[in-house]
């Protein structure tokens, strides 16, 4: 069991694609980040909706600009996706976040490392 955790760890650690958000993993309320996985075989499914707007970007050298020239206009998105996570071991959890679209597919996992009553630690990979 060991070497299949370790192998998992290796292959999602070596992404080289790097993801400013980590989907499909388990949170809290407000998908506040927790360390705990969800526990071995338990599956976790939860409906999300999202709605932003923006008039501005990052772009590749590190800058904020403008989403468009005339800098008045407002691009707005909305989406509706399905988030499913799986608790693999005891301190393992594996999940995919779904847009209704089936545009893309978000893989996450968690490995919980470290916890105390009021501190806990996990690493966390995905795209």
């Amino acid at each position: 069991m060991k070497k299949v955790i370790y192998c998992f760890v290796i292959f999602f650690f070596a992404h080289v694609r790097v993801s400013g958000q980590i989907q499909g993993i388990s949170a809290s309320k407000l998908t506040t980040i927790n360390s705990i996985p969800v526990p071995k075989g338990m599956l976790e499914f939860e409906p999300a909706f999202s709605y932003v707007w923006s008039d501005k970007y990052w772009n590749s050298e590190r800058e904020k600009v403008p989403s468009f020239e005339n800098g008045d206009s407002i691009k707005k998105t909305s989406e509706l996706g399905f988030r499913i996570s799986y608790g693999l071991s005891k301190i393992l959890e594996a999940g995919v976040y779904l847009p209704a679209d089936l545009s893309a597919l978000s893989i996450g996992t968690k490995i919980h490392v470290y916890s105390t009553e009021k501190l806990g630690l996990a690493f966390l990979s995905g795209g």
